[in-house]
């Protein structure tokens, strides 16, 4: 802990640049809480990817970020029961974020970080028991990220890094199916490279 403090305490004051960054990572499932009506979703699988265009101005990142998260259903689960179901919910992320990179002055480069945005979803190929599939979308939802990441600089151009991100929607329907929100803890890995 006493190595990590003076990271956020002192900055570089990097040359301002324009930079690609992408990111992939997974969702721990045992932190999903996601309800579908009633039910509890349980998943298969989670995968999450992203792609932003940015500009660092000395220690301070600004970014428009497109993000893509695929969930696989497995069950839905209503105390003891578990019934079968089949499906996949595909999130897209449209979020403007903001960081603060920090360092002492070595290569390790930690950052902070937090966006708003919008998502749009997709409940694909749904099905319930043996009820026939059903693929329904969403309009636009209001999204928000916070992040933490830890960076090396590899060169002088491109720092590769492990991030932790929490994001969640608010509310909403998928025509007759109320779901509370769509939330994940993410573990990612990735690169940025600055021009």
């Amino acid at each position: 802990m006493k190595y990590l403090l003076p990271l956020f305490l002192t900055s570089t004051l990097f040359s301002n640049s324009l930079y690609l960054s992408s990111h992939i990572g997974y969702a721990d499932k045992g932190s999903l809480d996601d309800t579908l009506s009633v039910q509890k979703i349980s998943y298969d699988k989670t995968i999450e990817g992203d792609f932003a265009l940015g500009y660092k101005i000395n220690a301070i990142r600004v970014e428009a970020e497109v993000a893509h998260l695929h969930r696989s259903i497995d069950a839905l689960v209503e105390g003891d029961i578990r019934v079968q179901a089949e499906g996949e919910i595909l999130q897209n992320s449209y979020l403007f974020n903001t960081y603060y990179d920090a360092t002492n002055h070595s290569k390790i480069i930690t950052s902070i970080g937090a966006g708003i945005g919008v998502s749009s979803v997709t409940l694909n190929n749904y099905q319930l028991l043996q009820n026939p599939k059903t693929t329904v979308s969403t309009d636009l939802i209001p999204t928000a990220q916070a992040s933490f990441a830890i960076g090396y600089k590899s060169t002088e151009n491109l720092v590769t890094e492990i991030k932790y991100r929490y994001t969640s929607t608010l509310p909403f329907e998928l025509e007759q199916e109320k779901l509370e929100a769509l939330s994940a803890h993410l573990f990612l890995v990735g690169i940025r490279y600055h021009f």
